[in-house]
């Protein structure tokens, strides 16, 4: 798991220091103070395929992330602090190099250890290759498809089933993923029905379901965690992350707009008392010099938040 976080010189942050990260993070904040950049830095640290990762970025942000395989390396000593985006992971450095606004290459570091990885080839052994995933507000059916596709004739899809039947109130039973449609069976009913008539926020529970069975013991970023969905399905929603989280091992980064999601963060944190030391909310912003901070909500402050009425839009 990642413990702390430390950006520098990507997108929207000049420098950003994420002093902790517990398993379960909620972040909160202003539009445009950076949430989402935030997620993206940590999903190109820890994308088992770097490039595509940075491309994605890259064409969400209208290129201002640029890698162009053709460029030579160069020498390090030839780029000032201004040219790199630096990240730390643990006892682990790692740098994204540019010049000109190109990615050349990475340079990782690990106490007086040091070395060069070209991203003309997967920085990762094969055994070592960290998997996460990203998720956005608006699902596709082709996203859909590719989750349930690897976890299709597994126990896993027993998981998705029960996470849609609680969020619901549905004992759902039988579960068919194409590129086109989701269709769902309900105890007792014969003819199954498409998804879409339980609502744009039924796709969004199954995403973030079939992301969880994906992300075993690796990490999942959530952005804008309470898009298209009931307060009241909130609450269950945040019910399964906690539980399966601790029960896979996996870390969880989401964030939100929305003070009702963090008041239900709040009561989902204080149902166990395993919970609470592993869950926190991270208020992302700007100080009154200009430069993006985040101020640490740990369980034991979090009916502070409630009380203050935190802005968060």
């Amino acid at each position: 798991m990642i413990d702390h976080l430390h950006i520098k010189n990507f997108l929207a942050f000049p420098e950003l220091e994420v002093p902790e990260l517990k398993q379960i993070n909620l972040v909160a904040g202003k539009n445009n103070a950076g949430k989402t950049a935030l997620l993206e830095a940590v999903w190109i640290l820890t994308s088992d395929i770097t490039i595509p990762a940075i491309e994605t970025v890259s064409n969400r942000r209208k290129g201002r992330l640029k890698y162009d395989p053709k460029n030579e390396l160069l020498n390090s000593k030839r780029l000032s602090l201004k040219d790199y985006s630096l990240f730390s992971i643990n006892e682990l450095e790692v740098e994204f190099l540019f010049k000109e606004g190109i990615v050349l290459f990475r340079r990782e570091s690990n106490g007086e250890k040091s070395r060069l990885v070209d991203f003309n080839h997967n920085p990762f052994n094969e055994d070592q290759k960290p998997k996460n995933i990203l998720i956005l507000s608006r699902p596709d059916y082709s996203t859909l498809s590719k989750l349930w596709n690897k976890i299709a004739l597994t126990e896993d899809e027993m998981h998705v089933l029960a996470a849609l039947s609680a969020s619901f109130d549905k004992k759902i039973v039988r579960i068919s993923v194409t590129d086109e449609q989701v269709l769902l069976l309900e105890e007792g009913f014969k003819t199954p029905y498409n998804i879409e008539s339980l609502g744009e926020g039924a796709k969004r529970i199954l995403l973030l379901a079939l992301a969880l069975v994906n992300s075993r013991g690796n990490v999942l970023l959530i952005d804008e965690i309470e898009t298209h969905l009931h307060h009241s399905v909130i609450r269950k929603l945040w019910e399964i992350i906690f539980e399966y989280a601790v029960k896979w091992n996996i870390q969880v980064v989401a964030t939100t707009h929305s003070q009702d999601a963090i008041r239900q963060f709040w009561y989902e944190a204080a149902e166990k008392e395993s919970y609470k030391g592993i869950a926190q909310v991270l208020r992302l912003q700007v100080d009154h010099e200009g430069k993006h901070e985040v101020i640490q909500f740990p369980f034991e402050r979090l009916d502070s938040v409630m009380e203050m009425e935190m802005e968060i839009r």
